[in-house]
């Protein structure tokens, strides 16, 4: 069962962004400008163009991404193997960009984990049957998630996913919402856009969405 999330205090919502921003009013830091280019296709098992339904070519195929380490970045959607392509360069370098932003003004000891990349599951025991992999969570030094090492149970204080054209970042906000994640930004690339939802209830209230 996924630990209930900390009810917001009265008045303004001091949510993990807001800290965030508190934090980095207290630095200076470089402001990073980051450029679009358009990128391959998100291809899933699960997609009409193909669908695999011999266990054994299943498997196999399964195994091949192991042993060539290309599942990094596979996810599972209840009990359904989805692929996911290798992050191209723009993808991967917006990520550790905004990861090592996070990390330094939240501080690199004890007031946050920030990780470019983690499953994040429902349950406990057998996790693999249903997990996402959001590009950055922030698990502030409070929260409810709890991590067993292999996957985190419950979802960060603050993820991020990075859209890709055609990629299914939308169908994941149902599962970010019920493993309790507090608050979501949605990057997308073409053209730049950000999205930030914050959970409240059982379900998102996007606060504002941003153009560049």
């Amino acid at each position: 069962m996924v630990p209930s999330t900390p009810a917001a205090p009265p008045g303004e919502f001091d949510g993990p962004s807001r800290r965030i921003v508190k934090e980095y009013d207290k630095q200076t830091a470089t402001l990073f400008a980051l450029h679009s280019r358009r990128v391959s296709l998100m291809l899933t098992l699960t997609d009409p163009s193909m669908i695999v339904a011999d266990p054994d070519i299943r498997d196999h195929l399964i195994e091949q991404r192991r042993a060539a380490g290309h599942d990094r970045y596979d996810e599972v959607w209840e009990g359904t193997y989805v692929i996911m392509p290798l992050p191209t360069d723009e993808h991967q370098h917006v990520t550790t960009a905004l990861a090592t932003i996070f990390q330094t003004v939240l501080g690199w000891i004890g007031a946050a984990l920030v990780r470019a990349g983690v499953n994040v599951s429902d349950r406990l025991e057998g996790w693999k049957e249903n997990y996402r992999c959001p590009d950055v969570a922030v698990f502030l030094k409070e929260t409810r998630a709890i991590n067993d090492g292999t996957h985190w149970l419950g979802g960060p204080d603050f993820g991020v996913e990075i859209r890709s054209p055609d990629n299914r970042t939308y169908e994941k906000l149902e599962f970010y919402a019920k493993v309790l994640t507090r608050e979501l930004l949605v990057v997308g690339r073409d053209p730049w856009t950000l999205e930030l939802y914050r959970l409240q209830g059982d379900g998102w209230n996007e606060t504002q969405e941003n153009e560049r």
